[in-house]
């Protein structure tokens, strides 16, 4: 894909349940580059990145990296590929929450809130596995650039624009080339599914903020979305649209849900929720699976709880009861 400024999708595999491949970019002006996300940590996706990358005649010791995040499939690369002197920008809120989940402290306050919710023991463990409890690279002695809203990375003569896009992540990150329209945004707008939406215990806000954030790039005058996973298509505003109402009918879904059979724990709310689960239903699904659909569903809780749509009370065993709003 060739722009002004040149631009390049680098197809990057990465098997996955839906997803066959992380969408990495390239954006070059004359000895310059900047790469953004590297791929998934595998030979068969460093070799495609470095075998791109070399085509292009990239100087690969040289340039510069932008992480959207965190995750393996986005920065699985990244001790391969860069090296410590090299810049990489990132966001400094994903930084701490990838190093704090290297603690015990962490995965027992995240233990905790689980067994509240109602969940099954082995939830605990999912979650370290997939996720949360991952190193994505060794950080020691590196170049690491943190950027936010607003901030300016310059490649050449072209400035791209950081955009914050919390929601998959507390510090996902996007970038936008004004000149072109281009808009590098990760996860947070997908085609193939619905992006997932990260739980963390201290982020209750995380769908306000997501829904907030869609908003925020629908502004932009965006000509082309370069998101991470599928094909490239010219129906953003349509997608921001379709993300906004999905998940405006899940949250009325699930007031309704606790309107109807009040008392339920989190982990039965959120089973008893429409999923896409492509007829398995919840029990036959991968571990990784169900524990997307339970981040996605605790991130639901917390919103109605946050708007008052739903009440959440502990009862007599220190589980978390989900009520409808007491009444005036």
């Amino acid at each position: 894909m060739g722009s002004n400024p040149d631009v390049y999708l680098v197809s990057v595999p990465f098997p996955n349940v839906i997803t066959k491949q992380t969408n990495c970019y390239v954006v070059r002006d004359g000895d310059e580059a900047l790469l953004i996300d590297t791929g998934a940590p595998s030979d068969e996706s460093f070799r495609a990145l470095l075998d791109t990358l070399d085509e292009l005649r990239i100087d690969v010791g040289s340039m510069s990296l932008f992480l959207t995040h965190l995750h393996l499939d986005h920065a699985g690369l990244v001790d391969r590929i860069i090296g410590t002197h090299q810049r990489i920008y990132l966001s400094e809120v994903d930084f701490d929450y990838m190093c704090a989940a290297q603690k015990n402290s962490f995965h027992g306050a995240l233990a905790a809130r689980l067994r509240a919710e109602g969940c099954p023991p082995e939830y605990a463990d999912i979650a370290r596995s997939y996720g949360m409890g991952v190193k994505s690279f060794d950080d020691r002695g590196r170049n690491l650039v943190f950027v936010g809203d607003g901030d300016v990375i310059k490649v050449g003569s072209h400035r791209l624009v950081v955009v914050d896009v919390e929601g998959h992540t507390p510090g996902h990150l996007a970038l936008y080339e004004p000149q072109a329209g281009l808009l590098f945004s990760g996860d947070h707008v997908l085609y193939p599914m619905s992006p997932g939406l990260g739980f963390r215990c201290d982020r209750p806000r995380t769908m306000a903020r997501y829904l907030s954030n869609l908003d925020k790039v629908n502004t932009l005058g965006v000509s082309l979305l370069c998101h991470s996973h599928g094909r490239l298509r010219r129906t953003f505003d349509e997608r921001v649209d379709w993300l906004k109402d999905h998940h405006g009918q899940r949250i009325e879904a699930a007031a309704a849900l606790i309107a109807q059979r009040p008392g339920l724990t989190g982990y039965e709310a959120v089973r008893s929720m429409r999923w896409n689960t492509r007829g398995k239903g919840f029990s036959g699904l991968l571990p990784v699976q169900r524990w997307v659909i339970l981040e996605n569903g605790l991130v639901v809780l917390d919103h109605v709880v946050g708007e008052g749509l739903v009440r959440r009370e502990v009862d007599e065993e220190g589980a978390y009861r989900y009520l409808p709003p007491a009444r005036l």
